[in-house]
């Protein structure tokens, strides 16, 4: 065979070969994150620290969590101190900045796991430092989304609760979805037009949860 058809040959079994190498190369990246399309509503900011104490407030010493400064603000968790769902119970008290939100991701297990101490529903129960503010809560599959979420998956509480249940169904209750990544998204915010509710210093701006 001339050495020039050879060289042809090996150079056209050579470039399909190439181009089945680039395909996995490109597999292996995945595609881009769901959320990229479902960006934090109304330009809020994440907030991924608690803050530090604050100096006297008028006659006030107002601290800002009842937990260490600089926890990371990001998992169910890091905050609750267990995983989701924290049974039997656990409190956490969240300073919530001006312009952010927070964020605690989440995942669920099966209906059957031991961590439901055998109830597949509970609920939150929320209440704001100062009692006249609205606090916007939304359990969802990206960070910081009061927008694009399940019915009954998002509410503005002075003080109330916030039902939950896994894979059923229970009036005015979220439905969460069996081995599913979530984030309780919390903010000073009113859900329906974005705009700040509560005009307090960033340090009175807290919310008491009651996970149960």
């Amino acid at each position: 065979m001339p050495k020039f058809r050879l060289i042809s040959l090996m150079l056209a079994l050579s470039l399909p070969l190439a181009g089945i190498a680039a395909n996995r190369t490109l597999s292996r990246e995945g595609p881009a994150p769901p959320c990229d399309d479902n960006p934090p509503s109304f330009g809020l900011v994440r907030q991924i620290t608690s803050l530090p104490p604050p100096g006297p407030l008028g006659d006030d010493y107002v601290y800002a969590d009842d937990f260490e400064s600089n926890l990371p603000l990001v998992s169910w968790s890091n905050v609750f101190g267990s995983d989701f769902p924290s049974r039997p119970s656990s409190n956490a008290q969240i300073t919530i900045e001006a312009g952010k939100f927070v964020a605690l991701e989440f995942n669920t297990m099966g209906s059957g796991d031991p961590i439901y101490a055998g109830s597949v529903f509970g609920e939150l129960q929320v209440f704001p430092s100062i009692v006249s503010t609205q606090v916007a809560l939304a359990i969802s599959n990206c960070p910081g989304s009061f927008v694009h979420v399940r019915p009954g998956c998002v509410v503005s509480v002075g003080q109330g609760s916030f039902p939950w249940m896994l894979d059923g169904i229970l009036p005015g209750a979220c439905t969460l979805t069996e081995y599913t990544r979530y984030y309780l998204n919390l903010a000073h915010v009113d859900r329906n037009t974005g705009l700040n509710t509560c005009s307090e210093p960033d340090a009175r701006c807290k919310v008491d949860i009651e996970a149960r």
